[in-house]
């Protein structure tokens, strides 16, 4: 399986997805429905005792319960059918339409299987950082293929998120091109981020790169190019 194909799987993501979803919805809907059908039989046979404290709680916990069962089993279908269209329709995808807007005019309209032969060339003997695949010439990020001489800036940003009883630390790669943010893949270590940043940079030596306080700059000058453009 070549590079732009395990991307596109990627994309279209699993039926595991699908199935964890519909296996999560049959319990809230079955204690929704189980809650939903006491307050029923409560309110009929059994008023005095229940009361309307008891009609509003059940009511209440009945419907969120089944609500949330409704969810599940909507986000399954979603993402059946996204999975489902993509599969059909390889031309839809975001990879092979991020292809074909930058190869040039007399390659834009060869087949998919042509267009992802090209790239994989590219990329064979590259180098590979999380779902981040770097060639001579093209990079794959996630769902879309980039060309090298197309960036601007590449930058490794730390990441801070907090619960009530959790912090976690995470690193973005955020790639610019001379226009605006076009990508950002995260990865869990700093070193990794570090070596997916340092690569880009070497891969495309007209990039500005480095941390957080590299791209507070880089911005500040994007924008005062942009100003001078209107």
């Amino acid at each position: 399986m070549g590079y732009c194909e395990k991307h596109l799987k990627k994309e279209k993501g699993g039926t595991v997805s699908e199935i964890i979803m519909y296996i999560c919805a049959v319990p809230f809907a079955l204690v929704g429905i189980i809650l939903l059908c006491m307050l029923g039989y409560m309110s009929i046979f059994e008023w005095a005792s229940f009361g309307v404290g008891g009609v509003i709680i059940s009511l209440f916990f009945g419907a969120g319960f089944l609500f949330i069962g409704i969810c599940f089993v909507w986000g399954a279908r979603i993402h059946r059918k996204k999975r489902l269209a993509i599969g059909a329709d390889v031309e839809n995808s975001n990879l092979i339409q991020s292809i074909r807007a930058q190869v040039p005019a007399d390659q834009s309209s060869l087949p998919v299987p042509e267009l992802f032969a090209l790239v994989d060339k590219d990329l064979a003997g590259g180098q590979t950082f999380g779902n981040v695949d770097l060639g001579r010439t093209w990079v794959l990020i996630g769902d879309q293929a980039i060309l090298l001489r197309s960036l601007q800036g590449v930058f490794w940003i730390k990441k801070v998120h907090t619960s009530s009883k959790v912090v976690a630390t995470s690193y973005d790669v955020n790639i610019y091109d001379s226009t605006r943010l076009i990508a950002f893949p995260t990865f869990a270590r700093k070193s990794e981020a570090k070596r997916c940043c340092e690569a880009l940079a070497a891969a495309a030596p007209q990039v500005q790169s480095g941390g957080s306080k590299e791209e507070k700059a880089f911005l500040k000058s994007l924008e005062e190019v942009n100003k001078t453009r209107q």
